[in-house]
């Protein structure tokens, strides 16, 4: 495909100063790209032409009416686009990035060399600690129900670079996806408000002629939880949000693609009800119970609504 037209898709949400790093690195790919597109689903208004001195003329803005999830912002920034322009691709970027310079070029030229992939991860580094890795793609095991990441903590040495690991999802840090992908599979489900929303994508890929890889040669810089408090070492200091959308998404995706593998997800949430207790969180304990009679339940300022 010559002069591909693609178009950047990043959701604000947490610290303005995280969103402003990830745009100033975009604007320095040195490979060609229509429009960034700030999708503001934080509550707080922000005067982005006055925090981006951008000359490029490439900035869209545009604000969701509430914060219905990451999916949904995502979905509401690739209607604008497909809506307003004639993409070929989106580049879905978490806002707490930043991307390396050849990022954009070596994902177009892993689209161009593998015509039938049409959703393609990145290697995904820590930010502080730019030769380890959080995870290269994602996994998914059924019968103890929880994800990883592949190759999270690795000091990265090319070992990922041919190719050879399993996975089932790429990692939702950095998307790029064609399309005529989201013409046939369909957008990110915004049942998920966060969590496994990407694995959802990939698991829907499966149905159709779609296949879904990884650029390891695309490279994204990641600070990783600081809008839910998910990535805290301190295990204690889990946030509330993220306990319940990581039980949440768990019960969504079970009941949708898993339903035979219930049982497991049962002695999963058992087991997740004694560790509660021992992290001094009982209080957190009747949020299982809710969302098994109910997970389309939400989570708003500490009320299930």
């Amino acid at each position: 495909m010559e002069n591909p037209k693609v178009y950047i898709i990043i959701v604000h949400f947490g610290q303005v100063s995280d969103t402003v790093a990830c745009v100033e690195s975009v604007l320095k790919q040195n490979a060609n790209y229509e429009k960034i597109v700030i999708v503001n689903n934080s509550e707080n208004e922000v005067d982005w032409k006055k925090q981006l001195n951008d000359q490029s003329g490439k900035l869209e803005f545009i604000i969701t009416e509430a914060n219905n999830g990451y999916a949904f912002a995502c979905n509401t920034g690739m209607q604008f686009v497909s809506k307003n322009y004639n993409p070929d691709y989106y580049w879905i970027l978490n806002n707490d990035t930043e991307v390396d310079e050849v990022s954009l070029k070596t994902l177009l030229n892993c689209a161009s060399d593998k015509i039938n992939t049409g959703l393609i991860g990145s290697k995904i580094y820590h930010i502080n600690k730019r030769n380890v890795l959080q995870g290269v793609a994602g996994a998914y095991n059924k019968v103890l129900c929880v994800t990883k990441h592949v190759g999270k903590g690795e000091t990265d040495n090319g070992q990922f670079d041919e190719g050879k690991f399993s996975f089932d999802y790429p990692l939702g840090v950095s998307l790029f996806v064609r399309k005529a992908f989201v013409d046939e599979v369909g957008m990110m489900s915004d049942d998920y408000f966060i969590y496994f929303e990407e694995l959802d994508w990939a698991y829907r890929a499966k149905k159709t002629k779609w296949d879904v890889g990884i650029c390891t040669a695309s490279k994204i810089y990641h600070k990783g939880g600081a809008s839910t408090g998910a990535m805290k070492e301190n295990r204690n200091a889990k946030s509330a949000l993220s306990d319940f959308h990581a039980i949440r998404s768990r019960v969504l995706f079970t009941n949708k693609y898993l339903k035979m593998y219930k049982p497991f997800l049962y002695l999963f949430l058992g087991i997740l009800f004694f560790e509660m207790l021992l992290r001094g969180k009982a209080h957190r304990i009747k949020m299982i119970f809710r969302l098994l009679k109910n997970p389309e339940l939400n989570y708003v300022e500490g009320e299930y609504r």
